[in-house]
């Protein structure tokens, strides 16, 4: 990875992946919850098409997690990034609430706030309750990082790609309790990852082309595996369709592989000023896209099962419809986030996260230091 895509050390790339991977985000929940995949008839054109697209976009966690790692393990860490996250998610989560007790009064009882006040606990977005455990252990992380030179930090990487993706696919079990990815213990494994290429970037000239064309090699085997089970099940099986679906999930080594191969894309690519500017005032903005469109609310009540009709439209006209559809909500819970992100400035929460920052940090060292004493 050159220098030549990084301005004051900032790594425009990996905000331009950020914002990719949120928008696979997007494509993946209107397949998957918005009732597409389900309604499509097995093997047909625009059930396999569709798949195609699941695919391609089912490595963003993985990048969003890496990149997680590579921005973290060379940043100084402070308490008040996750309280300023945690505000973020509260506006939110309350926000939402309170929009649809106004107006689908129905479906906003005691619980629905009670959750809104508690999104780490009541695990209103599983990827925010994974990063918040995770963040406490980046410190201790990075000192690990840092004190491993490039061979341990290597064979590091190569105990999660064994242990973490291998293993679990040859015994068909989640063996170490993964959860197919959707867990904390997972985004720590990709945080490694991550930081890994921050620290010791390929040493021959990768080309973002090479890389992006890995990734495409990657998800074109990863899909082929699942048409190939389906198509055999469909001649030679009886009963039900087998999914084929094995190989499809955040845990698995091509999609890995995948994601590897997009972050480097990503991590190799050089921007001019403009885009810089262009990235970095958007960039930032890409998280408040998943706590919109997720919000358990919204999910439940409107994304749910809403697109199923599509499936009706010709294969090509289903593609285009959701690839439309999917950069029309990044787009507007993009211009949402923007909004809330200038409020913020305006009420001047970074100062507030600032501030309470020290009473955070004194109240959970007392914590620490009370079960260190019981211990």
């Amino acid at each position: 990875m050159g220098e030549s895509n990084i301005r004051d050390g900032r790594n425009y790339g990996i905000d331009l992946l950020k914002m990719t991977s949120m928008l696979m985000v997007v494509f993946l929940h209107l397949l998957g919850g918005g009732g597409i995949l389900d309604g499509l008839e097995q093997l047909s054109l625009g059930y396999e098409m569709m798949w195609l697209l699941e695919t391609a976009c089912y490595c963003a966690v993985n990048c969003f997690a890496m990149a997680t790692g590579y921005i973290m393990c060379r940043t100084r860490f402070k308490y008040s990034r996750i309280i300023a996250l945690w505000l973020q998610v509260v506006f939110y989560t309350l926000g939402i609430t309170l929009l649809f007790s106004l107006f689908m009064p129905g479906y906003v009882g005691l619980r629905q706030w009670k959750w809104a006040l508690t999104p780490v606990a009541s695990m209103q977005y599983w990827y925010f309750t994974a990063y918040f455990g995770l963040f406490f252990f980046i410190p201790f992380f990075n000192k690990l990082i840092a004190a491993l030179d490039r061979r341990e930090l290597k064979r590091l990487v190569a105990a999660v790609i064994l242990l973490f993706t291998m293993l679990p696919l040859i015994s068909r079990q989640d063996v170490f309790r993964l959860h197919a990815g959707y867990s904390m213990a997972w985004l720590s494994a990709l945080y490694f990852i991550g930081a890994y290429f921050r620290l010791y970037p390929p040493k021959r000239d990768v080309r973002s082309l090479q890389s992006f064309l890995g990734y495409c090699a990657m998800i074109l085997a990863t899909w082929l595996s699942k048409l190939a089970v389906q198509a055999a099940s469909s001649m030679w099986g009886s009963g039900e369709l087998r999914t084929g679906g094995a190989l499809i999930s955040y845990v698995s080594p091509t999609i890995l592989a995948a994601s590897v191969f997009l972050f480097l894309a990503f991590a190799n690519k050089s921007f001019g000023p403009w885009a810089q500017k262009v990235i970095s005032r958007l960039s930032p903005a890409s998280f408040g896209v998943y706590l919109i469109h997720c919000h358990p609310l919204v999910w439940n009540y409107v994304l749910w099962g809403s697109l199923a009709g599509l499936t009706r439209l010709p294969a090509f006209v289903l593609g285009a419809a959701v690839i439309l559809l999917g950069l029309g909500i990044y787009a507007a819970c993009t211009v949402i986030d923007l909004m809330r992100g200038y409020l913020f400035a305006r009420l001047g929460v970074a100062g507030l996260s600032v501030k309470a920052e020290g009473l955070f940090a004194a109240g959970w060292t007392k914590l620490s230091d009370f079960f260190e004493n019981i211990i």
